[in-house]
């Protein structure tokens, strides 16, 4: 058993020796360490644009079309921030899409907040799913309303 360990070590590091490189398995243990971002973190793969729909929380168990409503958001990982842009009838609202831990079950949501032109603050919060073809699906809201973000990957939807 030994033997075979070390062989396996010899086998390993050979390459790494003759190119006088660390071994691949190493090199990218070093390469996530030196990512301050972690490449390997849900933020890039929210990345992207978004379609909105939601509506407007009120007392009607089916939404009345003035209730309903549609936009769209722009998400953009800026200095391992991924910074939101969210535009629904007119107005425009920036902020951070952060990753929380809600509740007692310890259930991972993801937590918005953001600023109008206005300087109104408004908060979000979302659980993601990942859609059939493997793109983001977010679904929440904030305190009056109900949200549903589908990702766009042709960006058709970017809020400019």
């Amino acid at each position: 058993m030994k033997i075979l360990l070390f062989t396996l070590l010899v086998f390993i590091s050979m390459p790494a020796l003759a190119e006088d490189r660390p071994a691949p398995l190493f090199k990218n243990l070093k390469q996530q360490e030196a990512d301050p971002c972690n490449a390997n973190d849900l933020k890039q793969f929210m990345e992207g644009s978004f379609v909105i729909t939601g509506y407007k929380k009120s007392g009607n168990a089916i939404p009345t079309p003035e209730e309903m409503y549609a936009g769209a958001a722009t998400a953009r990982l800026y200095e391992c921030a991924l910074m939101v842009k969210r535009c629904v009838g007119g107005v425009t609202e920036t902020g951070e899409i952060k990753k929380i831990v809600a509740m007692d079950d310890a259930i991972t949501m993801w937590k918005i907040d953001t600023t109008t032109q206005s300087g109104e603050a408004r908060e979000y919060r979302f659980q993601m799913e990942s859609s059939r073809d493997n793109y983001p699906v977010l679904f929440g809201g904030s305190a009056d309303s109900y949200e549903f973000w589908r990702f766009d990957p042709d960006e058709n939807a970017s809020c400019q």
